[in-house]
């Protein structure tokens, strides 16, 4: 199983993770690690004037972090991986977003 973790702000992503991981070894599942995943960064470009002045413009920027973190499941029974899942989307922070992927 892994999990991927994306959120807007860079400490809060790395604050739940460590938090993450605090809670794995309180469920006794074990965990391989964390990867740091390459962040996307889309860049908006808008005119400040909607008729006239078209060189003035303002650039906004949004940055989305991500983290890879795998559990092994091969170790771990199914139920414990599921009680874990749900345990973490009840306690999921505002401006966080988990995928789960179970492997097959």
């Amino acid at each position: 199983m892994y999990i991927i973790v994306k959120s807007f702000n860079k400490s809060l992503i790395n604050k739940f993770c460590s938090n993450l991981i605090n809670k794995s070894k309180k469920f006794n599942i074990g965990f391989s690690g964390i990867v740091n995943m390459p962040k996307k960064q889309k860049i908006f470009t808008m005119l400040k004037s909607p008729h006239v002045h078209s060189k003035s413009k303002d650039q906004f920027k949004i940055i989305i972090y991500k983290r890879l973190i795998k559990l092994p499941s091969f170790f771990v029974s199914k139920i414990k991986l599921i009680k874990f899942r749900d345990f973490i989307t009840a306690n999921l922070p505002i401006g966080v977003s988990v995928e789960f992927h179970f492997n097959k």
